[in-house]
């Protein structure tokens, strides 16, 4: 290796020094290829379990020589990292996402336009790749997001889940989606109750973000993380795989629960377990992904949410995609997106149970 590419190699965390030392082991049996290290690369992701195709993300530069081969350099690959019209096409990749020049908050003042507002509030076209987090806030998204998407929800997310901090950019770990059916396997893959000993490993996002936390751990950086739905199970799994590989507390981190899609009981636990400080915990009464996916309030929130899981992929109205402010600001939500009767349903349990 040059120096240049020994750097870079040293500077990766544990799981993107495995994926990128198993390219260069290929491109050592095989330097003479066209294109060597793109083409195996596409060979092998044809095949998720040997070499997850989300997962992988860089190109490596290379010369042959008499008795020899050099590696030149190690660098993002640009045509798998960024926005892709194919949402299956991107990639399990961290971004720094920055603030746009036109700013908004998700506040219980909310306007008629704050879907809008927020969307432009965060600016994933200039979504920049990195190796490993330099900002002060990070954040997992949930399943069947885009990048775009993923950029702003989380950035909404993380906003609220620290008002008082005015956050200008924060590190995306970018949970790629493969379509809704395969997004539920892998939810399911990565549930602890489902796979609970790890059968052939865990999704290539929880391997890649347990060796981010520790990476991160060893650094002594102190990262605050916001967790969305699928994101909390990754989260929640790549904490408990650190202490079973690494141990070690994960003392640098903390973390804020939005809409999980895990057991809130057990990633309690595994956080306490590494000594992860929990920030907040918000969960919508009507979310059925906290009461049902995450089997949370199997009894009398199923019951209660599942009238409202149509509206999942409705934003204004989701009782899962914006930051949970309270039944008072949701109730406000349903209203100004038309959805009077079930305004009125929430409006009837919050008076019974004296919520705001």
């Amino acid at each position: 290796m040059t120096p240049a590419a020994e750097a870079i190699f040293l500077n990766l965390n544990e799981y993107d020094k495995k994926q990128v030392a198993k390219e260069i082991k290929q491109i050592v049996y095989f330097p003479n290829g066209n294109n060597v290290s793109r083409d195996l690369r596409g060979l092998s992701r044809m095949w998720k379990t040997l070499y997850p195709f989300n997962g992988y993300h860089f190109l490596i530069k290379f010369e042959t020589h008499t008795g020899g081969l050099v590696i030149k350099d190690i660098y993002f690959d640009n045509e798998l990292i960024g926005i892709k019209t194919d949402i299956n096409q991107e990639r399990n990749v961290m971004y720094e996402i920055k603030r746009s020049n036109k700013p908004a908050s998700f506040t219980k003042d909310f306007g008629n336009k704050i879907v809008d507002e927020l969307t432009a509030g965060w600016d994933s076209s200039e979504a920049k790749p990195v190796h490993r987090i330099e900002t002060r806030h990070a954040a997992v998204n949930g399943m069947n997001n885009n990048l775009t998407d993923a950029a702003w929800v989380m950035g909404t997310h993380v906003d609220v889940a620290h008002q008082n901090e005015n956050v200008d950019k924060y590190t995306l770990f970018h949970n790629p989606s493969n379509g809704f059916g395969e997004d539920i396997l892998e939810c399911g893959w990565d549930k602890r109750w489902l796979n609970p000993i790890g059968l052939k490993g865990y999704s290539s996002n929880v391997q890649h973000l347990s060796a981010v936390l520790d990476q991160t751990q060893q650094r002594g950086h102190k990262t605050d993380w916001t967790v969305h739905s699928q994101g909390a199970i990754i989260f929640a799994r790549a904490v408990r795989e650190h202490m079973r590989k690494r141990g070690g507390a994960l003392s640098c981190h903390t973390v804020s629960l939005h809409g999980i899609g895990c057991n809130e009981k057990d990633a309690i636990k595994v956080c306490q377990q590494a000594g992860i400080f929990i920030n907040n915990i918000r969960n919508n009464d009507f979310d059925p992904v906290p009461n049902l996916a995450g089997a949370n309030n199997l009894s009398g929130g199923l019951a209660r949410a599942m009238g409202f899981a149509g509206l999942l992929t409705n934003t204004l109205a989701s009782p899962h995609s914006l930051p949970f402010l309270g039944l008072e600001v949701y109730e406000k939500q349903l209203r100004m997106a038309g959805k009077e009767e079930l305004a009125k349903k929430v409006n009837n349990y919050r008076t019974a149970k004296g919520l705001s």
